[in-house]
């Protein structure tokens, strides 16, 4: 059954920015009144401005996911406000790119607390309501990197498979109240975050993030259709699909092909 998302009320983490804001902005176009969290408050008008600018209602709710209370304030606000949440979308997350043994600890503190455990206190918060309702639906944005790890984003992958496994679970303890879930993994968009991780890129790589790049726009409607047609779970990109594929049947192809686009150009050269 199709969930008419006219009044309902959703929650987008991470809206000031990127694929939350294009997310935002389109929910408000089919007609959802929508909560904008995220820690820019400068950036948040500016997308709650946007929205408005075309009809549609927004309300803001600085809001560090890192920090519980305050994700305990969103849900409050948001509750107060407009009475009702029908859709979390959990967009929120941040990347530091580079080896393994080149991260400091708090920057894979920064990821993990941020990617993984922003989402299960997004979640554990708007749960209780989903359940008195008897209704609802959480998209949780995973990526392509959820179901395939590459070289320099080893935390970052870590974060977005465990959203995977976060969203199996949570779908099958929540289907008795009738919540549903949707794993959603985009693959290069062209984003802030983005820019940064291919600033060095192997020229393949550069090729096909170059020739299959997804505006945020067209994310978010992808987003917004998954959310009306439940859908389980959304790949996006053709490049992305096949990788999932391959990784699936011939892993060690991933691999080798994964290890030399990692090489420095004068070992490339020399091999």
């Amino acid at each position: 059954m199709q969930l008419d998302l006219k009044d309902k009320v959703v929650i987008v983490t991470g809206a000031s920015r990127g694929i939350g804001r294009a997310t935002a902005c389109e929910f408000a176009r089919s007609g959802s009144k929508v909560v904008l969290a995220a820690r820019d408050v400068d950036a948040l008008r500016q997308t709650e401005y946007t929205i408005q600018s075309f009809g549609g209602q927004a309300l803001v709710v600085p809001t560090d996911i890192q920090n519980a209370e305050q994700v305990r304030n969103l849900v409050a606000k948001t509750l107060d406000h407009w009475e009702q949440i029908d859709v979390l979308v959990n967009n929120a997350g941040i990347t530091h790119c580079g080896p393994l043994l080149d991260m400091k600890i708090e920057q894979i503190r920064d990821v993990v607390e941020t990617n993984l455990m922003g989402t299960v206190w997004c979640i554990k918060e708007v749960l209780p309501h989903f359940r008195t309702r008897r209704q609802g639906h959480i998209v949780n944005v995973s990526s392509v990197l959820g179901k395939r790890g590459v070289p320099n984003q080893a935390v970052y992958a870590a974060t977005k498979f465990a959203l995977i496994g976060l969203t199996e679970a949570i779908r099958c303890e929540a289907a008795s109240y009738n919540v549903s879930i949707t794993s959603f993994c985009p693959s290069s968009t062209t984003t802030e975050m983005n820019r940064q991780v291919s600033v060095q890129d192997h020229p393949l790589k550069d090729f096909v993030r170059k020739r299959f790049i997804s505006a945020p726009e067209a994310v978010a409607r992808q987003i917004v259709k998954a959310t009306r047609l439940r859908r389980r779970e959304v790949v996006v990109s053709f490049p992305a699909n096949m990788i999932v594929r391959i990784n699936q049947c011939w892993p060690q192809l991933l691999d080798w092909l994964f290890i030399r686009m990692d090489k420095p150009s004068e070992e490339r050269a020399r091999s």
